[in-house]
Order: C-alpha cells, then structure tokens, then sequence
C-alpha cells in the first residue's frame, strides 16, 4: 500500500508535470513517463521485499531463540490441551449421551481447534508470533488426554 501511495505521489508531482509540458515530444513524454513508472516500481518491489524478509527473519529469530521447547508457555499448552480434551469429552459422553468412542474424535477435535484458533490469535497480535511448538505442545495434550479416555 505504501508503495501505490510513493507511485501516485511521483506522477502526480509538479516537477514530473512541468517536465512533460516542457518537452513537445510527445515520444519523450512517454519515455519519462514510462520511467517514473518502472522506478516507482521498482521502488516499491524492494520495499516490499525488505518488509518480508524483515518479517519472515523476526519469525525465525523468535521461534528458534524465544521459544524453547522446554518453557512453561509449552507445559501450559500440554495441560489445557489436555483440560479441554477432557472436558469436552465428559460433556458429549454425560449430558449429550455420546458413547466414549464416539466423542472422542469430537473432543479432539475440539481441542485442537482450540490450539491452533489461539495460534492463529497470536499471529494476528502485536507480536505476531506463530509457534509451531505450541501446536506440538497442543498435541501432546491431546495425546495424553485420548490415551486417558481409551483406558
């Protein structure tokens, strides 16, 4: 966006339109033009460029530096994957009538979505971090809890 901003400015500037009515070559007009047009271009190809790679080199510094896999954000997720795996699980079993077998794919369904609708809250927030270890974390969870309720 700011880039079609940066283009509009420059062929909208005095300086351009006093060059195009300076010159009464209308085939010179179109080579400035054209060459306005391919710098802005360009201008805006870099930028977006730099502004991924800025952010795809902050999502590699913060998913290896900032989230080691041994942290009580990952025991947080493994115990209220777990929680919710459970508790959904005992609400489809006790007050829907389901049988064990039968929610459970519905339990971990819910729970899963549950992790990764955080994930994707957290991607969208200030930080913008989008943790795979947190979904292994969730999975865990999930794990734990299905292994629980097939006992």
């Amino acid at each position: 966006m700011p880039g079609i901003l940066i283009l509009i400015l420059v062929l909208s500037s005095p300086a351009s339109a006093q060059s195009f009515k300076a010159s009464s070559n209308p085939s010179q007009n179109a080579t400035r033009n054209s060459q306005s047009l391919r710098s802005a271009l360009l201008y805006e190809h870099v930028e977006m460029g730099s502004f991924y790679l800025d952010a795809q080199a902050r999502q590699e510094s913060l998913t290896t530096r900032d989230d080691p896999w041994l942290a009580m954000d990952k025991f947080q997720h493994v115990v209220f994957s777990f929680f919710i795996t459970t508790g959904s699980q005992y609400g489809l079993v006790n007050k829907i009538d389901l049988r064990e077998r039968n929610a459970l794919p519905f339990s971990v369904g819910i729970s899963a979505a549950a992790g990764l609708s955080k994930e994707m809250y957290d991607r969208r927030s200030t930080s913008g971090t989008f943790s795979r270890r947190d979904l292994v974390a969730d999975g865990l969870g999930i794990i734990l809890a299905a292994g629980l309720i097939l006992i």
